[in-house]
């Protein structure tokens, strides 16, 4: 695993390397765990190529909810606007080949084939952390102070998100859906009684349900949205990226249905994370 220092080190090397290459993530791009998982994957081969990796700064909220430590590594698309050659990476498989005088544009969808979590051999929290505003926010959705709990996150995917009729037209994956079971999920809880169970779940009223039928298990009261929507609000965009504190700072993790959500929790807070299901990486 490297260290902070060789962050440091690449940091302090950034002017002396000839090949760039600009992350740009926007809104439609994908969640918070895509906001971040896939930067910590182009970051990594940066580094091993020795490129300059930069992050197209987009005023999205996430960037002030979850920010990057090194602001050496933020350009802005002003300073973009005046570079000569600019040009799209389509995939990483081209990634060893880019010159030295094109800027290459790279949006997660580049990566879709490659991705692989086992690559990175980087602390998530050496490059993100989370904004006193999410530090705060945590405490306003889960107001419990202690730090002995365990979490079961539960996605069941974009066909059961709770929207009014006019904004399900800005959901483009409807036919997402996770598979989960159930009497898994029954016999974990049961299992875990005596333990300070947190749980997590992207329909509220699942959410709701659960929590009627083991009112000793707790959830957050955060705002159930979608960072990936263009509709989420702000306030859904600071309550997943709090939830995803929640998640990180766990003893352990428990992933129901596939989702890149609690991966990346683990991921920042060092955490493991017990898969209950045996989905492979979906490309949404």
């Amino acid at each position: 695993m490297l260290s902070r220092s060789d962050i440091q080190k690449y940091i302090k090397n950034y002017s002396k390397f000839n090949k760039n290459v600009i992350y740009d993530f926007n809104v439609n791009d994908g969640g918070v765990a895509d906001y971040i998982k896939y930067f910590m994957y182009l970051l990594q081969h940066c580094m091993n190529k020795n490129f300059r990796l930069h992050y197209k700064k987009n005023g999205l909220p996430l960037e002030s909810y979850i920010p990057i430590q090194f602001s050496e590594l933020y350009i802005s698309q002003d300073k973009i606007n005046n570079f000569k050659n600019l040009d799209s990476l389509r995939s990483l498989d081209t990634f060893e080949n880019i010159n030295n005088d094109i800027y290459y544009i790279c949006k997660p969808n580049c990566m879709y084939k490659n991705f692989d979590f086992d690559f990175i051999n980087l602390k998530f929290s050496d490059v993100f952390y989370f904004s006193d505003e999410v530090i705060l926010n945590k405490k306003n959705i889960y107001s419990d102070n202690s730090l002995n709990y365990i979490s079961i996150h539960l996605r069941l995917g974009d066909k059961h998100l709770e929207l009014d009729k006019k904004d399900k037209k800005f959901v483009y994956t409807k036919w997402d859906e996770r598979e989960f079971n159930s009497d898994k999920l029954s016999d974990l809880i049961e299992k875990n009684n005596k333990k300070k169970i947190l749980f997590f779940c992207d329909n509220n009223s699942f959410k709701q349900k659960l929590k009627k039928k083991y009112p000793f298990i707790s959830i957050s009261s955060a705002k159930v949205g979608h960072t990936g929507l263009s509709i989420s609000s702000k306030r859904e965009v600071l309550d997943a990226a709090s939830e995803l504190a929640l998640l990180a700072g766990s003893k352990e993790i428990y992933s129901v249905s596939y989702s890149g959500f609690p991966l990346v929790a683990g991921k920042l807070g060092e955490v493991k994370v017990h898969k209950l299901h045996n989905q492979k990486d979906l490309i949404i």
